[in-house]
């Protein structure tokens, strides 16, 4: 509690990849279904987000056990075993891409992949440890036809990146210069940049935030959003 994911037995080398089990989501995630039917027959007419976290997310809390501010046994197993990293991390795009398409099948109505801890990369490591297979998860979940978000968090610096992984549209988090960023990608559908803290401000702040937002924007879509 308070801490995020805890993994007993982190991850370590090839061994540990390939003694993994295989995954059948249908099965396994049965109860994903039932949730999301539930939740259509309850509010008809609303659209529903699947989600899956982005595969370094994932991997890291594989990796490293729990929380790392700073991912430095997910590098050295990339920088170390390359071949691991590669076969491990193929794996989990692999598996959360199927497990988009299936929320897909089940009633969602657009798909939603959120990279916590990309921030933590640099562009060069963004580059080989995220991006191939981020891309891989938005590519069998736009198979679907359903519109695709994807939302790295700290990620201005890797914006190019991320821009050309695919997806239908992007988040952006309030570190993010939204006028700057609304310039160069005049085509390119964003979503959210405002603070989430500002929900402990007064009512009056957070209205004025999110509309200095809308002012921004003007008539282009956006998904307004945190």
């Amino acid at each position: 509690p308070g801490k995020g994911p805890r993994i007993a037995n982190p991850l370590k080398n090839a061994a540990d990849v390939r003694s993994l089990s295989s995954f059948d989501c249908a099965k396994e995630l049965g109860y994903t279904r039932e949730a999301i039917e539930r939740t259509k027959l309850a509010l008809p007419g609303t659209p529903l987000l699947g989600f899956v976290g982005g595969p370094l997310t994932l991997a890291s809390y594989a990796i490293e056990g729990e929380t790392s501010k700073d991912l430095h046994r997910t590098k050295a197993l990339f920088y170390t075993d390359g071949g691991t990293y590669r076969e491990f991390l193929t794996r989990i795009a692999d598996v959360s891409g199927e497990y988009l398409a299936k929320q897909a099948e089940w009633g969602c109505d657009a798909l939603v992949i959120m990279d916590s801890w990309a921030g933590i990369l640099s562009a060069e490591d963004y580059h080989g440890m995220a991006a191939p297979y981020t891309r891989r998860v938005i590519e069998i979940a736009k198979r679907t036809g359903k519109p695709v978000i994807h939302y790295a968090n700290g990620a201005a610096h890797l914006l190019p990146e991320i821009l050309a992984l695919g997806a239908t549209a992007f988040g952006l988090d309030w570190r993010t210069d939204l006028e700057q960023t609304l310039k160069t990608h005049p085509g390119i559908l964003f979503q959210g940049n405002l603070d989430p803290a500002l929900l402990f401000t007064p009512e009056t702040t957070i209205r004025e935030k999110t509309k200095q937002i809308i002012a921004l924007v003007k008539d282009r879509p956006h998904i307004m959003n945190l």
